[in-house]
């Protein structure tokens, strides 16, 4: 691969190494750490679902109710015969979305009957031109369930991204804007919701911030 300037592409620039040894599987669309995660995660609740479906022992109505959808999914030869026919009559009020004042228009209806949208948009830093941002539109999401991931530790050694590589980035593009941890384990035994420990979120502000000290930034206090 031909080396990326920094200017020209921030997100390229601190991933070009990994990007060239990056192999993707045959019977995989990505690569990457959350698809290996979400690879893994599957296996887990498939397994749990084998062994709940087989001892009809569950632990409360919804997910006896899982399990039910879950052999339903597994029972190839029912697919193979009556196809998307089944849920065509759920699926009616897509073809009403021909323009997006459409979607506008039904999208309550889409929520509140609990169809899986056909796309989705939102708005997120453009990472070739950290400037501005962009609109991004993605597909329809998968009706399984979520395939979440695990908190790890805030070090580079820890996860699957350079963290001294991306600061030093931002550091050396001029970068003003505001930096904070989007996430924090449970630790030194706070409670609460998963995903957002207030102790480990600050430390995860003090990591960020020696980093940026390190890589010759400064930091504003307000």
């Amino acid at each position: 691969m031909e080396k990326i300037r920094i200017q020209d592409d921030l997100y390229t620039y601190v991933n070009q190494a990994k990007l060239d040894e990056l192999v993707i599987p045959d019977d995989m669309p990505i690569a990457g750490g959350f698809a290996a995660l979400n690879t893994d995660v599957e296996k887990l609740m498939i397994g749990d679902f084998n062994d709940m479906c087989k001892s009809k022992v569950y632990p409360n109505d919804y997910l006896e109710r899982a399990c039910t959808l879950f052999m339903l999914a597994k029972d190839v030869k029912r697919k193979k015969k009556h196809g998307i026919k089944p849920a065509l009559k759920h699926l009616a009020i897509l073809k009403k979305l021909g323009t997006l004042r459409g979607y506008n228009l039904h999208a309550k209806e889409l929520i509140l009957k609990n169809i899986a949208m056909p796309l989705s948009i939102m708005v997120e830093p453009n990472m070739k031109d950290t400037t501005h941002h962009c609109v991004m539109v993605q597909g329809p999401s998968v009706i399984l369930p979520d395939t979440s991931f695990e908190e790890s530790g805030h070090l580079s050694s820890h996860g699957s991204l350079d963290m001294n590589e991306i600061i030093k980035a931002l550091v050396e593009t001029g970068f003003t804007g505001y930096f904070r941890p989007d996430h924090g384990r449970m630790i030194w035994g706070e409670t609460g919701k998963p995903g957002y420990g207030l102790f480990d979120r600050a430390l995860g502000s003090a990591y960020i911030n020696g980093l940026v000290e390190a890589n010759g930034g400064v930091i504003e206090e307000n």
